[in-house]
């Protein structure tokens, strides 16, 4: 529709104003042409009406042969009769025409029609565009996805490529790890087996060290016995006495926290008491302030009623009075008639004037009243900030008197804990002193004992070293230095491990072989015994100066060694080697075994541990004294050993002095331990009251600065004083004009009066005397009632108040006195436990001296008792020492066994796959056939690029055992062949640097590879079907399109030729290779022309060429109905004739339906319609045109 809205359809005129509806209706029916110009048949049954209803309400609806239908069930009636509603292609307007000839080849956006857009639509191809964009989407997804998986393939190859020289290697390694670990199994297995055979020695040494202790257990019995029974004495009596000791500590902290409360309660007490003396103050000024206010009522209410009979007497007498003055004026009436009338109006214009300064009189005075009492409310306001600045001031000074105390105390506090911390100074540095002297007692009885051991073995010392020395002294033989381990010294700390570990150092050191010779001819000859000898010019020296980096840095017994000479270096060298000192067996095992190199090490109790992993030392007895830390020039003499009996004996004698005044010192600490309780009380006290006087003070002061700022003038006070005062100030002011005013009139009165009384004599002037006197009694009563209504007001309000506040008072007077009560109930309790709690505290630390005093007595008996049994102990421990250092080795041995035992578990091959090789191998031929070098063809697709999937891996071997050997087998080993081969192997893994996590990595990509193959495969297989579709699609598109668009440029060739006599026109593509990339250029040659684009033609060219086409397209799909607007409007008579005949002839089987104003069109139809208009509605007239059609005839052939 043209219209915008439906409603504008309707028929709308003068005679037909208002109209609701319009309608059309389309008349069709099916026919069977028969011979003849304007023969047919009517199919029977075949009419249809489609009908088209609008209304004013802009709805619509359609019928079809009178049945209710829409828009779509019409499109499709009519499509399946060769009418296309959608493309409209039957109706072709003026401006349809004209669009074709404008058209250009193809459509620039998806929104404009291109001719091959209009072409597409009529030969029907255009359905194909979606199906074939959807396939070329879903192809190229499909492409996407499956480059972008041969990627990943590529990628997968490549990484597994990468990952087989690194395979190689890795395997080789598992082969060599393997080997290494056989060897290790062999040489773990030979140290289980020498575990084994010291595990038997160590029982034995262990089960005869204990059958000796226990034989000097039983010898030492009963002493032992009576020990342990003063021990277990000295214990409880011990424990008794800390019990004792606890129980007075407690008792006295319980004193202490009880005396805290007495004091809390006790401040308590004394703020409540100082809080209800308070209340009971203020409660007695208010309640005197009450009975003030009370008895000021009470008078005033007493005044008032007696000034009201005063006045009342007064105004009575006043009348009596007034009454004798009237008659006296109205004797003299005749005489003063003037100056009464004068008075009588002068008084009546004095009354409002008398009236308004009785008003204002009235006022000032409240005023006055109100001023007055606001004033006596600042003046007790600051007689209230003296009173408390007062009470602060007291209160300041008695808590400085405290403080000031306090400071003393703590003063007192500090010398006396410098005082206890200086006891406890000398009392540790006595303890100190006493330990000191304890362990150099100890120490010099043990170097007196080992003097007398070093005596009594000089005594006994070796045949051989003596008749050797001697032999040199003598300058028999030269070159004899003597014993080795005498030629050198060592700390003490390192004797036992020496003497265990350097079994050499009793071989005699000599320089030739020749002189070691004659030494060994001379002990032959004398039949002395056998000496070992180490000759120095066979010493190597070559290793002598080497650093060696050991495990933990722990020492080497030759750095420890001070030769007497340099040239014995290299014997000591030869006798210690590299052995090691470890402070215990632990460290000895995690050095010796702990790491890849073995060590010999030995601990300072003499435990050692051969490299070859056997344990030994312990024994009998604990090897010492092989070498000293003095030169053997420096042996103890007997003067000597006299000396250190002495220095032993004077040590102890101090000793004893030491521990005299060590107990003195723990009496006088004691003493001033216990006295600090005590002080700590007094200055809690006092803290106490220092810091409650610092709250009073704080609450004080408050109390000052609230009042301070109470007796500052209140603003509202203030500002009601200042409005009194102004109010009085203008109301004495506005009195002051009024009594001037007044007083004119009184002036006046008192002239006329003067006069009268003048007039009246005596008698006159004493009356007027007696009624002025009773006036003024009315007024000084009136005044006096007017204050004391006053002072009853404020008396009233007064008495509410203070009722309130002493209401208020009295209840919390009633609750300080409560608390009052219970505070001393409580205080008189704690004081009263504390009176009991302190004969307890007195008698604990009574029993706690005495306890203390008995435990010292036990405890000196103890000691001597101990001293008497400390031979048994010193052999018990040795013993002992001996028991635990074989039980040591033991633990150490077995530990040993169960670390070989450990590690030998944790050896296991590795499973080695035997045919990864020939899987390379296999790889590398099918490798040879890719002559470029890059990833090879895939076998499955075998497109360009693509990686091909691996063979299978062969099946693994079980992995091997490792071989446990038999006693007769580790007996033939030899430990030095096992090391040398583990280590050989050791060192090749180390050097080794292979990628272990290759072969995971490679059995991962191998697996990924053969996924990510197939995942190809599938992806392929569905891209070449969707290519197989898309292909499809667009092939078809292309037939269809081709066959129909070269009937159309024939059709549109023949009408075009035959439309213009002569001319040619033609459909071209612009891209004959694919037509619908660039779309369609519709060239023209009018006649006698050159060729010319449509759009270049004139305005009758264009039509022609358009309807040319118009012609040609009903040619290739007929339509039965075509309605045509107006196109022969742009044509000359010519073409019009020749476009109207080719029409007619077109009628044969179609129908034409044309709207034309050309008479050589409208002239050769069948029939005409005519449209007017009359009484503004349209009309219409048919007539059929056979009658005009044989005029024309006739007129031609004439």
């Amino acid at each position: 529709m043209r219209q915008g809205k439906l409603s504008e359809l309707i028929h709308n005129s003068a005679r037909y104003p208002d109209l609701d509806e319009c309608s059309v209706e389309v008349h069709f029916r099916e026919i069977i042409d028969l011979p003849g110009p304007d023969a047919y048949k009517a199919v029977p049954g075949s009419q249809l009406v489609v009908a088209r209803t609008a209304y004013k309400n802009n709805s619509s609806k359609y019928m079809i042969n009178g049945r209710a239908s829409n828009f779509t069930e019409v499109q499709t009636l009519l499509k399946g009769r060769g009418i296309d509603l959608d493309h409209k292609r039957f109706l072709i307007l003026q401006g349809e025409v004209e669009s074709i000839a404008q058209m250009k080849p193809k459509a620039q956006n998806e929104h404009e029609d291109g001719l091959l857009e209009y072409l597409e639509d009529i030969i029907g191809t255009s359905s194909y565009k979606a199906p074939i964009e959807e396939a070329l989407a879903a192809m190229e997804a499909l492409s996407d996805e499956r480059v972008e998986k041969l990627n990943r393939l590529r990628i997968v190859e490549r990484e597994k490529n990468a990952l087989e020289a690194q395979r190689k290697e890795a395997l080789d390694y598992l082969r060599m790890y393997n080997d290494h670990v056989r060897a290790l199994s062999r040489l773990w297995q030979w140290y289980l087996w020498k575990c084994l055979e010291n595990e038997e020695r160590f029982v034995a040494q262990i089960a005869k060290y204990q059958k000796e202790l226990d034989a000097e257990t039983e010898r030492n019995k009963d002493d032992i016995t009576h020990l342990e029974m003063l021990e277990q004495h000295f214990v409880e009596r011990e424990k008794a006495y800390e019990e004792v000791k606890t129980a007075a500590e407690a008792a006295a902290k319980d004193q202490a926290a009880h005396t805290k409360q007495a004091l809390g309660l006790e401040e308590r007490r004394k703020h409540a008491n100082t809080k209800a003396k308070k209340l009971r103050k203020t409660l007695q000024e208010d309640e005197h302030a009450k009975a003030e206010a009370e008895r000021t009522f009470e008078e005033s209410v007493v005044k008032i009623e007696r000034k009201r009979a005063e006045i009342d007497q007064h105004e009575t007498n006043l009348k009596k009075e007034e009454d004798v003055l009237e008659s006296i004026r109205d004797s003299l009436k005749d005489k003063t008639q003037v100056f009464h009338d004068q008075i009588e109006t002068k008084q009546k214009e004095l009354q409002p004037w008398t009236a308004k300064i009785n008003t204002k009189k009235a006022s000032i005075d409240v005023a006055t009243s109100e001023r007055d009492t606001l004033a006596k409310k600042a003046a007790a306001l600051k007689e209230s900030v003296k009173s408390a600045q007062d009470d602060f001031e007291e209160k300041q000074a008695a808590q400085q008197t405290k403080i000031k105390e306090l400071d003393g105390l703590k003063a007192k506090k500090v010398s006396m804990q410098g005082e206890l911390q200086a006891h406890a100074k000398k009392f540790q540095d006595a303890q100190a002193g006493v330990q000191e002297l304890r362990a150099k007692a100890s120490s010099l009885r043990q170097r007196t004992d080992e003097a007398k051991a070093s005596q009594a073995a000089s005594t006994s010392q070796n045949k051989v070293l003596d008749h050797l020395t001697r032999l040199k002294q003598t300058g028999r033989i030269g070159g004899f230095h003597g014993r080795l381990g005498s030629l050198g010294t060592i700390p003490d700390k390192y004797d036992v491990a020496i003497s265990t570990a350097c079994g050499a150092l009793h071989n005699m050191v000599v320089d030739t072989v020749s002189q070691g010779q004659a030494c060994i001819n001379f002990l032959r000859s004398q039949n002395v015994g056998r000496a070992s000898f180490m000759v120095l010019e066979k010493l190597a020296t070559d290793r002598l100066n080497e650093r060696v980096q050991t495990p933990e840095n722990v020492p080497r017994l030759f750095d420890l060694i001070k030769p007497k000479d340099p040239r014995f270096v290299p014997a000591f060298y030869k006798a210690v080697g590299n052995t090691l000192v470890a402070d215990d067996l632990e460290q000895a095992n995690r050095i010796a075994f702990g790491g890849t190199k073995r060590w010999r090490v030995v601990t300072l109790a003499g435990q050692l541990i051969d490299s070859s992993g056997t344990m030994s030392g312990g024994g009998n007895h604990v090897s010492r004294g092989g070498m000293s830390s003095k030169l053997a020039a420096e042996a103890v003499r007997p003067e000597v050993l006299k000396q250190y009996e002495r220095e032993s004996e004077d040590t102890g004698k101090k000793l004893d002095d030491a521990m005299r005044a060590l107990k003195a010192l723990e009496g006088e600490a004691e003493r001033l331990t216990t006295a600090g309780p005590q002080m700590e009380m007094d200055i809690e006290k006092l803290t106490m009251d220092v810091n409650n006087g610092r709250k009073r003070l704080v609450e004080a002061e408050r109390r000052v600065q609230e009042l301070k700022a109470q007796s500052k003038p209140d603003a509202r006070d203030m500002a009601r004083i200042n409005a009194l005062e102004g109010e009085i100030a203008a109301s004495t002011v506005e009195l002051e004009k009024l009594q001037t005013k007044s007083g004119v009139i009184e002036d006046a009165i008192k002239d006329l009066e003067k006069k009268i009384l003048e007039i009246g004599g005596s008698r006159l002037l004493k009356q007027r005397s007696t009624v002025d006197g009773l006036k003024l009694h009315i007024n000084l009563a009136s005044d006096e009632i007017t204050k004391a209504e006053v002072a009853k007001a404020k008396a009233e309000k007064d008495v509410a108040k203070y009722t309130s506040a002493i209401a208020v008072t009295v209840a919390s007077a009633e609750e300080a006195d409560k608390e009052l009560e219970q505070l001393k109930t409580q205080l008189e309790e704690v004081r009263q436990y504390l009176d009991d709690l302190k004969n307890k505290v007195d008698a604990a630390q009574a029993a706690a001296e005495n306890s203390k005093d008995d435990l010292e007595t036990l405890k000196t008996q103890l000691e001597e008792k101990r001293e008497e049994i400390e031979v048994f102990r010193q052999k018990e421990m040795e013993l002992t020492q001996k028991l635990n250092d074989v039980k040591k080795e033991n633990a150490a041995n077995e530990q040993a066994l169960q670390h070989w035992q450990t590690e030998h578990d944790k050896l296991k091959l590795e499973d080695i796959d035997d045919d990864d090789d020939d899987d390379d191998e296999e790889e590398a031929e099918a490798g040879d056939g890719d002559g470029d070098g890059g990833p090879s063809e895939p076998q499955v697709k075998q497109e360009s690029g693509e990686p091909a999937p691996p063979k299978k891996a062969k099946q693994r071997q079980p992995t091997n055992e490792l071989h446990i050997y038999s006693v007769e087998e580790l007996a033939q080993f030899k430990k030095r062949n096992l090391v040398a081969d583990s280590e050989l192997l050791d060192e090749k893994l180390k050097n080794a640097k292979p990628n272990l996590a290759v072969l995971k990595d490679y059995k991962k990509r191998e697996e990924e590879y053969l996924r990510r193959a197939k995942d190809l495969d599938q992806i392929t297989d569905a891209r070449d079907a969707q290519k197989q579709t898309y292909d499809g699609l667009r092939k078809q598109r292309l037939d269809e399109f081709m066959a129909g668009f070269s009937l159309i440029s024939l059709k549109l060739k023949e009408m075009y030729q035959m439309i213009t006599l002569g001319g040619n026109a033609e459909l071209e593509l612009v891209d004959s290779m694919d037509p619908f990339s660039e779309g369609i250029i519709f060239s023209v040659m009018p006649p006698k022309k050159s060729w010319k684009n449509i759009s270049n033609l004139s305005g009758g060219e264009k039509t022609l060429s358009s309807l040319a086409l118009v012609f040609a397209l009903h040619v290739f799909k007929p339509t039965p109905l075509y309605f045509m607007d107006e196109i022969d409007a742009a044509l000359d008579f010519r073409n019009v004739s020749i476009v109207a005949n080719y029409i007619k002839d077109r009628t044969k089987n179609a129908q034409f339906i044309i709207i034309s104003l050309r008479n050589d069109m409208f002239e050769l139809s069948h029939r005409l319609i005519g449209i007017y208009k009359t009484a503004n509605a349209t009309q219409s007239i048919a007539i059929d045109n056979h009658a005009l059609g044989a005029v024309k005839t006739l007129v031609a052939a004439v």
